[in-house]
């Protein structure tokens, strides 16, 4: 078994390749207010449906491309990472993706954004008020599924206090 070539890119060539991957999708270049990173983040908008409902979903790409350079990051410093969130929230609604930096890398990307929309069709629920579940810790660290309007509401109060 051969060992994976590392490949470096442009944020030009990343932005390319995501518009090729999701000509139907919106995408812009987003960074998130609380966000430290030192990334460039793009979000996709997919519309996620299943039996239970549909929701416009922010699918967020963790370039692994330096805002100061333009260029990736050095070999063994980060992956190319997707989450898919709730946007008003920011909440996770389901698992995470990772896609490594190596030769066939925009294939790769391809696969795991069509597979993170496909895992998001599979475990979206939805809780009575019509609100997309979420993920998030609990007070004893577990994950657990709350509804994404419950939990702002909830997190607000947390705030005022």
């Amino acid at each position: 078994m051969s060992t994976p070539i590392f490949r470096k890119f442009s944020k030009e060539l990343f932005e390319a390749t995501l518009k090729e991957i999701a000509t139907s999708l919106d995408l812009t270049p987003y960074r998130r207010p609380k966000d430290p990173s030192a990334e460039w983040v793009y979000v996709l908008k997919p519309t996620v449906q299943n039996k239970a409902g549909s929701a416009q979903l922010d699918l967020l790409v963790y370039s692994s491309v330096s805002r100061k350079s333009g260029q990736a990051r050095p070999k063994g410093t980060d992956q190319i990472r997707l989450v898919l969130t709730e946007p008003k929230t920011g909440h996770i609604v389901c698992g995470k993706e990772e896609c490594k930096r190596t030769t066939n890398w925009q294939k790769t990307l391809a696969n795991k954004i069509a597979a993170l929309i496909q895992k998001g069709e599979e475990r979206l629920s939805f809780h009575h008020c019509g609100a997309p579940m979420i993920v998030v810790k609990d007070r004893d660290n577990r994950w657990v599924r709350k509804c994404s309007a419950c939990y702002s509401k909830e997190e607000e109060k947390v705030d005022e206090s």
